[in-house]
């Protein structure tokens, strides 16, 4: 691990880790490492929105892309995987059981992170900034950014020469149903993954791309925590949607892989 002010390298002195500069981070008392210093706006999650994502996770709503991710690392070199953008952790904590490999993961979100470190003690929880990694160059085999805000350069900068970067996108159909019952509270149009695959081919080479997608129903449980987790919803009036088309959802995701 770097330093994430001056860059420096880092050794555990007790509960924290130090750099020469004495720049000092402890580790809270759950498990995980706060390297924000100065925090600036973000998306508009609260805390509740992680809980209500965890129970969805926990119903297998993505177990079809759980399964995805774990089968994309098998073309990565040995080594420690870096989830970027980890949210609550649900990805970060199957990969370290299904991969049987070293998970470092990070998010920008305090509250998620916290969430996250009661999961699995087996992977490295850190709350820092995917523009500015607590990462030492070329140290990671594999870098997983799924259903997250990318920074393809500093992915670039911790990933081996032979290091693998496995993206997963939003499908075309993901929530399909969920964007037809909320009809006229959303921006028209098509969703398109194009552009980001697009943007991504022209950062990492030999993209592989792959399409998995399960349409799964729903009970009213999972519906209540869906319709608080996604941000689709952010901002939409939940009491005018019609739910009596939501007795299913589709779950479609693109998992993009590539080479640095």
């Amino acid at each position: 691990m770097r330093c994430p002010l001056c860059h420096q390298g880092m050794e555990t002195a007790g509960q924290s880790l130090r750099c020469a500069s004495g720049h000092n981070w402890d580790m809270a008392a759950r498990g995980y490492v706060n390297f924000i210093t100065n925090r600036r706006g973000g998306a508009p999650y609260d805390a509740a929105s992680f809980d209500h994502r965890r129970r969805f996770m926990q119903a297998g709503y993505y177990r079809h892309v759980e399964e995805a991710l774990a089968q994309a690392l098998i073309d990565a070199p040995p080594g420690p995987v870096v989830d970027a953008g980890c949210g609550e952790g649900w990805f970060s904590a199957r990969l370290s059981e299904a991969a049987d490999r070293q998970v470092m993961a990070l998010d920008y979100a305090k509250e998620a992170v916290q969430r996250a470190a009661g999961l699995s003690r087996a992977v490295c929880w850190l709350v820092g900034d995917i523009a500015n990694l607590p990462l030492k160059d070329y140290c990671a085999a594999a870098v997983v950014n799924a259903f997250a805000p990318a920074n393809y350069a500093e992915f670039a900068r911790v990933l081996r020469p032979d290091g693998l970067l496995v993206k997963v996108i939003p499908g075309v159909r993901h929530l399909q149903e969920l964007r037809l019952a909320a009809r006229g509270q959303l921006p028209e149009g098509e969703y398109s993954a194009q552009p980001v695959a697009e943007h991504f081919a022209r950062h990492f080479a030999d993209m592989s791309r792959r399409t998995v997608s399960m349409t799964l129903p729903l009970t009213q449980e999972a519906l209540d925590d869906l319709l608080r987790m996604t941000p689709l919803m952010f901002g939409v009036d939940l009491d005018a949607i019609d739910r009596s088309l939501l007795s299913a959802i589709t779950v479609e995701a693109e998992v993009l892989a590539g080479r640095a």
